[in-house]
């Protein structure tokens, strides 16, 4: 679509337009001013370029709580945080120790 719009442009264009913009390119210290001009024609295209189509297309996680700094240690519940927890993939057990004591500070497996 935005390709037949440009072919569009370009066809509406006179034959002099097109040899000028031609020319443009073919001069290196203008081909940022060329550049230029076709990221306006892009932006005429699509229009705004800050403006979403839903006006809600940012991700919900991050910073939203609203909370302040000296809170930011305490968690937050899950009503409030957005944090995306699936736990319903998690594996039973999943955390549990090879010997069976979850506070044991024992570094083998075996518990020996």
């Amino acid at each position: 679509m935005r390709l037949s719009r440009l072919v569009r442009i370009l066809d509406s264009m006179t034959e002099a337009e097109k040899l000028g913009f031609i020319d443009k390119i073919n001069h290196r210290s203008n081909i940022e001013a060329c550049i230029e001009d076709l990221l306006g024609i892009l932006d005429f295209m699509d229009g705004d370029e800050n403006v979403e189509a839903d006006n809600d297309n940012e991700p919900s996680l991050g910073a939203q709580e609203l909370i302040s700094q000296g809170s930011w240690y305490t968690p937050v519940s899950p009503e409030i945080c957005d944090t995306e927890l699936e736990d319903e993939y998690d594996e039973d057990g999943g955390d549990t120790e090879l010997n069976g004591d979850e506070v044991d500070s024992n570094f083998s497996e075996d518990g020996s």
